[in-house]
């Protein structure tokens, strides 16, 4: 219950758009491009009752790895919530769009997910904490072939968990 608590609380301190698990709803957002702030996106549900998820979304730029400071402050309160609550931990899982091949995606997408780890570990989280992996190309939340729709593709998907 106070794990519960406490993601929610997370929830309301990242207090981003809420989105449901239906990706028309990215569709009225605003997506990231050179001259947006990236949306932040949080969507909690209950897993069972002794673990709560907690999804949070970190958006990139096309072919792009490097963490952006406008939007850093997303990053700064996961690792805030994971020093304070040591029990936590994260799945952070790199995605790219549909261009380019699939290893090339696997390794763009793994280092998505390695710089978002290192961020929160610079931030206060144990590497403990933290699990690392890549999609690459192959969950997207979109199969549209414009700019747009793939712009929801180039995410880190920070999935918290508790052990």
């Amino acid at each position: 219950m106070k794990l519960k608590l406490a993601i929610a609380g997370l929830a309301l301190v990242l207090s981003g758009c809420q989105y449901s698990e239906n990706t028309s709803a990215y569709q009225n957002s605003v997506k990231p491009d050179a001259k947006t702030e990236q949306p932040v996106k949080v969507a909690g549900h209950s897993a069972s009752e002794k673990t709560a998820n907690l999804t949070t979304v970190y958006y990139f730029q096309y072919d792009k790895s490097a963490i952006d400071d406008t939007n850093k402050k997303l990053l700064e309160a996961v690792a805030e919530y994971l020093m304070k609550n040591p029990e936590a931990h994260v799945n952070v899982i790199g995605n790219t769009d549909i261009r380019g091949t699939k290893e090339y995606n696997l390794a763009l997408g793994q280092r998505r997910a390695d710089a978002v780890a290192k961020c929160l570990q610079e931030h206060g989280a144990k590497a403990s904490q933290i699990t690392v992996s890549s999609h690459g190309k192959e969950k997207p939340l979109s199969t549209t072939e414009n700019d747009q729709a793939q712009s929801l593709n180039r995410r880190v998907e920070i999935v918290f968990t508790h052990k």
